[in-house]
């Protein structure tokens, strides 16, 4: 239990951040907890590598690394004093029982089988304890383990102690807390422990050193026996380490801070020093809390299990004031209603975060099939990922356009819901008076409605024939065009426009691999060549409208009208990388997010930059 003084401390340490350095005046920070497990000196070298990565990743921030133990980094993340958090797989289930968190990543382990996101733990004894054989007869023996919240290093094994009828408290003689993994396989070897549990790899790991000859050793009630090369467990493999994002947490921030993670690889040294192989898509880590329920470390079964109890506390009250005649007396009916009201609306917000989460998740499924390590060809991640696209987006159609030799028209490539053998062969022209090459004429995202009104003007004659009457396109730079159409009148949000950009860009990156219609084989195909000969003629154009927006701004300004700021920023983030001026997007960024403050000192900041780039630009 965490003493007083505690949270205190926490606070403090995060508001001097002393190790990490103070954030660059033009830089926002971003407050990352991380659980301590070998120490804070060991944990700091394992993880800032990762903090530094991010920064880079994310010009605008600056995440800064913060170590703590178990107990204070959930005090710290239920007080909003964390941006994000780093932890174990059971305080991962924790804070998310209670609302606080939610994940965005799972960490990739390196264990002798390969990179895993699910590990196990260890049980062990030594080889010639012929009376130790199995999990059972540990009974009043002595036992080590990691450490008292480890999931790893004690949970999981404590789980299989309960279910062989052994309980800690009093079916072990002792247990002892060695603070290391390595500790606790030199005190089960040197015999001041009966038995022990580490995580999966540690044997196998400490073999690979030198330190142990695994002969020593025997595993108690072994599973995966029969995977060859795996690391040894006693236990269900379990959910990796997660990436958490608190509830207070930008959206926006939680989608750019999962894209870069998932961009890292097993030879990034971020991931060299946290000793892992990279990052995965979050998984679901259901089975943590069913651990940790039969351990009786969580209460009930999320969410459900408590507006049930809510519900009946709430039944029971009216039941025992009406028996004793009081109800009406002490509870008033509109305070009954308001109370039911509370509750059910405190139920729609919960169903509403978490099917944004499933949401987020499909999301970062769909980035991570796009990323250039995940599929073997550009065209490999089409079959599937195009169907999820038109679901996630509630889309009739979605569609990749590409351009061709001609310069006025696009050819549909790829995509989901187009009738027939439309796909490969449909033509949609590359103007500005056609819904969809609107946004390869003007470099920019373009929503589009009302097609199907009787005052439309005629579209396309693939879009008339699909019935479509609104949708969504973003430019792929140098290659096309992407689009998601619906048959309905709909309205898309920013956050959907945003993800579409992202698809856009995942797209782009995948097909300029080399040999693969990139860099090395694709310079001399002609629609490449063309595409790229019309951003370089339509830049300067470019360059000259982003000038005028400058002087937009000042006037704004001047009038504190900070809506016409944003709009200006959230077109400049999404249009400057378009024209390959990746620091006008970076710049729009921070217009759009200063305005949304409404601090006009930080608009003046960002507007001077962007006057700077574009004088450079020009020159």
């Amino acid at each position: 239990m965490p003493r007083p003084w505690q949270p205190a401390l926490v606070a403090c340490a995060l508001a001097v951040s002393g190790a990490s350095g103070p954030a660059e005046p033009d830089r926002v920070p971003v407050r990352v907890g991380v659980q301590i497990e070998r120490g804070e000196t060991e944990t700091r070298s394992a993880w800032q590598p990762t903090a530094d990565h991010l920064g880079a990743a994310l010009p605008d921030r600056v995440f800064a690394l913060h170590p703590m133990p178990a107990s204070d980094l959930r005090s710290a993340a239920e007080r909003g004093a964390l941006d994000f958090a780093i932890c174990d797989p059971g305080i991962y289930a924790e804070l998310e029982q209670r609302q606080v968190a939610f994940r965005i990543a799972t960490l990739l382990r390196s264990l002798p089988e390969g990179a895993v996101d699910r590990s196990g733990a260890v049980l062990f004894s030594r080889s010639d304890r012929d009376d130790l054989l199995d999990v059972a007869s540990l009974r009043g023996r002595s036992f080590a383990a990691v450490d008292a919240e480890s999931f790893a290093g004690w949970r999981m094994a404590r789980r299989e102690l309960a279910r062989a009828g052994i309980a800690p408290e009093s079916g072990l003689a002792s247990i002892r807390f060695a603070g290391s993994p390595e500790a606790v396989v030199r005190d089960v070897q040197d015999g001041r422990a009966d038995a022990g549990s580490v995580p999966s790899g540690t044997l196998e790991r400490m073999t690979a050193q030198g330190e142990i000859v695994p002969e020593d050793f025997r595993i108690l009630d072994e599973s995966g026996a029969d995977e060859p090369g795996a690391a040894r467990r006693s236990t269900p493999r379990y959910p990796e380490w997660a990436f958490a994002a608190t509830r207070d947490t930008p959206s926006a921030l939680v989608r750019r801070t999962a894209a870069a993670l998932l961009q890292m690889t097993p030879a990034s040294p971020a991931v060299i020093a946290a000793g892992g192989a990279g990052w995965s898509i979050p998984l679901d880590y259901q089975p943590v809390r069913d651990c940790l329920r039969e351990l009786g470390i969580l209460p009930g079964d999320g969410a459900d299990a408590r507006d049930g109890a809510s519900s009946a506390l709430f039944a029971w009250l009216l039941f025992i004031l009406a028996a004793t005649g009081l109800a009406f007396a002490l509870l008033p009916y509109p305070l009954l209603l308001r109370t039911r009201r509370t509750l059910e609306a405190e139920r729609l917000r919960r169903q509403r975060a978490e099917s944004e989460r499933d949401r987020h998740r499909a999301r970062l499924e769909i980035l991570a099939g796009l990323h250039p390590q995940a599929a073997a060809a550009p065209d490999a991640p089409w079959d599937k990922l195009a169907p999820r696209l038109a679901s996630l987006l509630e889309a009739d159609c979605f569609g990749f356009f590409e351009h061709t030799a001609r310069a006025d028209s696009l050819r549909l490539r790829a995509g989901d819901g187009w009738l027939g053998a439309r796909v490969g062969s449909a033509m949609v022209r590359a103007t500005a008076d056609s819904p969809i090459g609107k946004a390869c004429a003007t470099g920019r995202p373009v929503v589009f409605s009302g097609l199907r009104s009787p005052s439309a003007a005629p579209s396309e004659a693939l879009l008339d024939e699909h019935e479509i009457d609104s949708g969504l396109a973003a430019p792929v730079p140098g290659r096309g065009v992407i689009a998601v159409c619906t048959k309905r009148r709909r309205s898309f949000t920013t956050d959907e426009m945003e993800f579409v950009g992202m698809v856009a860009c995942r797209v782009a990156a995948l097909l300029d691999r080399p040999g693969e219609g990139g860099t090395a084989e694709g310079d001399g195909d002609p629609a490449v060549l063309r595409a790229r000969e019309r951003v370089a003629e339509l830049a300067p154009r470019y360059l000259e409208k982003r000038r005028r927006d400058v002087e937009t701004i000042r006037a704004s300004l001047a009038k504190s009208d900070f809506e016409t700021v944003r709009r200006i920023g959230s077109d400049l983030k999404g249009t400057g990388r378009s024209y390959g001026f990746e620091t006008i997007s970076d710049l729009g960024r921070l217009l759009e997010e200063a305005s949304q403050r409404k601090d006009p000192d930080s608009v003046n900041e960002a507007l001077g930059r962007l006057v700077e780039c574009l004088d450079k630009s020009g020159s």
